[in-house]
């Protein structure tokens, strides 16, 4: 957009974010990939087994790991994992530690 009395050029960040989102999410829709969206909406609906969360991207190819530290019974885990891993480009990898028994001193 430029300035009808100067010529300038205008630059509005919340435009130009809501652009880039716009044309990232028409990508992925033609392309069939998931948005971060999804994948928040799955993470949020299993918040109270989640304990610890990062993320690392790689922005040479878009991609990214999500790593988890879970606390549940092997069935929440597991539909927590096949939730994701039946998201569309999404591996799944877990893997389980025995918990401890109540009682038993943590070292």
């Amino acid at each position: 957009a430029y300035c009808c009395e100067c010529g300038e050029e205008l630059y509005c960040p919340d435009i130009n974010d809501a652009n880039v989102q716009a044309k990232e999410d028409a990508y992925r829709k033609a392309a069939k990939l998931i948005t971060v969206e999804e994948v928040n909406r799955i993470l949020s609906r299993f918040g109270k087994l989640i304990r610890g969360r990062i993320g690392v991207p790689n922005h040479e190819d878009e991609s990214a790991v999500i790593g988890l530290i879970t606390e549940g019974t092997n069935d929440e885990i597991g539909a927590l994992t096949g939730k994701l891993g039946n998201l569309p480009g999404i591996v799944v990898k877990s893997a389980l530690a025995p918990s401890k028994s109540k009682g038993e001193e943590r070292k």
